[in-house]
């Protein structure tokens, strides 16, 4: 659980406060299924360097596993 190393984190996160969320589309190479497209979600306190970074599948069929 990513709460139980840093109490700092842990109060922020409890909080549900997000200073700063940030979107972009992101091109990623991967070694066996190529180019994949991601949807990418950052967000911050604000206050720290501390960030979350979440990338997504922008497609349906990206989420699918390569052979």
């Amino acid at each position: 659980m990513l709460t139980a190393g840093n109490p700092v984190f842990a109060r922020l996160w409890a909080s549900g406060t997000v200073a700063a969320h940030r979107e972009d589309r992101k091109t990623i190479e991967h070694p066996k299924a190529g180019l994949v497209e991601v949807d990418c979600d950052v967000l911050t306190d604000g206050d720290s360097e501390l960030k979350i970074v979440i990338l997504t599948a922008s497609r349906p069929a990206a989420r699918t596993r390569p052979d």
